[in-house]
């Protein structure tokens, strides 16, 4: 039985910036023009009775902003202020618009898609530090580093040739899974905390307690250089599936 394979590579580049409060302004920005047009790596297709385009969809430009939120309230003792070098605020999604050309032999449920995700540098520091969390594929997790469903499973049919698929990332238990703008926030600006086990800070009176605006502090920064300079690449296989 033939195997056709069709790879799409969808690189993207990183860039971390320090605000002028001394925290961070992070960032995981795709290669905007690379991906808008289309101008993607291609592998080689051995049976051309499926084909693969793929495109960022409508405005979108594959840019992941982990940064602050755009609304914030003039009493709380952290704010966020977007640098020069930041084009959006809080932004950890992005959806890609995957068109498919069928041949007449080509049962969707008979293709499986694979999604591989890789990022260089310093990425698995913020995730094994937990500030931020492996990206899902249309909400369903990575099992090392992959997700793999049918065409079928995509609502891709002879009468539906194109799929919208969301990769989507998420911040971490160190601040609680939520922007750390909301999360460090709601403890007071003396309020003393040490980090439990999943790595959330959480109010202590024990002698080894820190400052939270420390910890924040801490935290931004080591998240900022675990970004900075990072690339990501996701990699879209279409395989046929085999008995």
């Amino acid at each position: 039985m033939k195997k056709r394979t069709l790879g799409l590579i969808i690189a993207g580049v990183a860039a971390a910036s320090m605000i002028g409060t001394g925290f961070a302004a992070w960032v995981i920005t795709g290669n905007a023009t690379a991906e808008a047009n289309g101008n993607f790596e291609v592998d080689t297709v051995t049976d051309k009775s499926i084909t693969l385009e793929a495109a960022w969809k409508g405005t979108e430009d594959g840019s992941i902003s982990f940064v602050g939120p755009e609304q914030q309230t003039t009493t709380k003792w952290l704010a966020y202020e977007k640098s020069s070098g930041i084009t959006e605020f809080a932004d950890l999604d992005e959806t890609l618009t995957l068109k498919f050309g069928l041949g007449n032999d080509v049962a969707p449920a008979d293709y499986n898609v694979t999604f591989a995700f890789t990022a260089t540098g310093n990425y698995e520091n913020a995730v094994t530090n937990n500030y931020i969390v492996n990206p899902t594929i249309n909400g369903n997790p990575l099992t090392d580093g992959s997700y793999t469903c049918t065409l079928a499973g995509l609502n891709v049919s002879t009468s539906q040739l194109t799929a919208d698929v969301t990769i989507a990332f998420a911040w971490g238990t160190a601040f609680d899974s939520k922007n750390p703008y909301t999360f460090y926030n709601g403890f007071d600006y003396n309020d003393q905390v040490k980090k439990n086990a999943a790595g959330t800070p959480v109010e202590s009176d024990e002698n080894d307690a820190k400052a939270i605006q420390t910890v924040a502090k801490d935290d931004l920064t080591d998240l900022n250089t675990a970004l900075n300079g990072v690339t990501y690449k996701l990699t879209i296989t279409v395989t046929k599936v085999t008995a």
